[in-house]
């Protein structure tokens, strides 16, 4: 779902002004420090897809090139299925 499919009240960047950061969970405060998606994803679902690969702790050594690395293989895997 892209962010901007959510209420208003509900999007990441909201919660986190009315609420404070503890009311945001890990996917949603990544979703803020990516700040926008690529290929096609939003940066909530590739936030939840990176979570799903890796714990925060992974996430933290990744580098760039790993991370990118890591998108572009979503779209890779989408091109070999159509």
């Amino acid at each position: 779902m892209k962010i901007l499919d959510l209420p208003k009240f509900n999007r990441p960047a909201s919660k986190l002004v009315k609420n404070g950061p503890e009311s945001l969970d890990s996917a949603e405060l990544l979703s803020i420090i990516f700040g926008i998606g690529g290929y096609g994803e939003s940066a909530l679902e590739l936030s939840n897809r990176l979570l799903k690969n890796y714990n925060l702790n992974e996430i933290e050594e990744l580098g760039n090139r790993e991370i990118l690395d890591f998108i572009k293989n979503k779209r890779k895997l989408e091109l070999q299925i159509m």
